[in-house]
């Protein structure tokens, strides 16, 4: 009988195959399948194989390719609403600021969701991360209002989504300072 233990002693190799062949393929497109620059490729590519592995165990997080489909589409719409109220915001000085600090309870425990969700606010115009703190987020916004928690729940779901992670909607774990 072949114990839990053995069999992930097992995948790394094939992991590491796997990892290998992928990141081969990203250099092969980044060099445009120059031969020449492949003196350089292995090495980084066989490098940041193995270094992946000490990161990410194999099993450790799978993500879902319809989930993150769906992720980036959401995530294209609400960048072009975040672009043009901040672009009306510039362009009409009457258009109210409120900028705030609005602290939010995260849910995401593994570090890979964690950071698409932190990058995700950070790309979307009129947020910042701003500063965390163990489960704790410092988010500053342009504009503070009631929807922030909603708004910040239904990405960190769709984030969560993306990894195959799943928790019950949250309202309310998010409030604003000045």
């Amino acid at each position: 009988m072949v114990s839990d233990k053995d069999m992930l002693a097992a995948s790394y190799p094939i992991a590491f195959v796997w990892r290998t062949l992928l990141l081969g393929g990203f250099w092969w497109a980044l060099t445009d399948g120059s031969t020449y620059a492949w003196w350089l490729g292995v090495v980084a590519v066989v490098t940041v194989a193995g270094l992946s592995l000490l990161t990410l165990a194999p099993g450790d997080l799978w993500w879902r390719p319809i989930n993150l489909g769906r992720f980036v589409v959401y995530f294209a719409g609400q960048s072009l609403i975040g672009a043009v109220d901040v672009a009306r915001r510039a362009l009409q000085p009457r258009m109210p600021l409120d900028p705030a600090f609005v602290d939010y309870e995260l849910r995401l425990r593994a570090a890979l969701p964690r950071a698409l969700f932190l990058n995700t606010l950070s790309l979307t115009p009129g947020t910042l991360s701003a500063e965390i703190e163990d489960d704790r987020l410092r988010l500053h916004v342009l504009v503070a209002g009631p929807h922030y928690p909603d708004y910040l729940a239904a990405l960190e779901r769709r984030v969560g989504a993306v990894f195959g992670e799943s928790f019950p909607a949250a309202s309310g774990n998010a409030g604003a300072s000045r």
